[in-house]
């Protein structure tokens, strides 16, 4: 069979890439949709760039606090909205406002009720800490309030790596090296070496951190 099969000759693809981040792209690259809404809703957005109608301060973001019981702010329209076409996406059954407004009612409770047993367990644990309480007195807690279900287990301690039999660190622990704008590689490998005695063999960067 392999030997009756024809390779076709290599040609090189003609295509260009454009390395230049600032060349417009031409029109004919738009998206391919297949539903005619679809396409008219982007028809309208592509109108309303043009005509300068999409700004930065007509995009800009602020908080709001959802509330479903209020017709007027739009919330629980952009929500069923936002669920109904995510919903045709996965071939799931789409929900109309009514029932997505009974669903929103059901799960913003169970959310609040969660947050308010976490905040109330952390807060616990805080307790302890601020009274000096030993280490056995902490414990982790894994529940569940649909059952409900709350279980307690004692903190296993931290692990930690011994570098050497006077030096040990674990994920919590953050070693400072100070230096100024001339600080080179060669330099921080003296400041380590002098400050810990230890030498370092691989050094790690990340870029644009803040």
């Amino acid at each position: 069979m392999l030997s009756e099969i024809t390779i076709p000759e290599y040609r090189p693809a003609e295509k260009r890439i454009e390395t230049d981040e600032n060349v417009k792209k031409p029109d004919q690259m738009k998206l391919s949709v297949s539903s005619e809404e679809e396409r008219e809703a982007i028809a309208q957005l592509e109108e309303a760039i043009a005509a300068d109608h999409v700004t930065p301060e007509r995009l800009r973001m602020s908080p709001r606090i959802f509330e479903k019981d209020d017709d007027l702010n739009g919330h629980m329209d952009f929500v069923a909205a936002a669920s109904s076409l995510r919903a045709r996406m996965y071939s799931i059954e789409v929900a109309d406002r009514l029932k997505t407004k009974r669903i929103a009612g059901k799960i913003i409770p169970a959310i609040a009720t969660a947050t308010a047993a976490v905040a109330g367990l952390v807060s616990l644990e805080l307790v302890k800490v601020v009274g000096g309480y030993g280490f056995e007195s902490f414990n982790n807690c894994f529940f569940n309030l649909a059952i409900p279900v709350m279980v307690l287990t004692e903190a296993a301690p931290v692990k930690r790596t011994q570098i050497r039999e006077d030096i040990s660190f674990s994920i919590w622990d953050r070693w400072t090296v100070w230096g100024d704008q001339h600080f080179s590689l060669s330099d921080f490998i003296k400041a380590v070496l002098v400050n810990y005695g230890i030498y370092p063999t691989m050094v790690l960067t990340v870029l644009y951190y803040r």
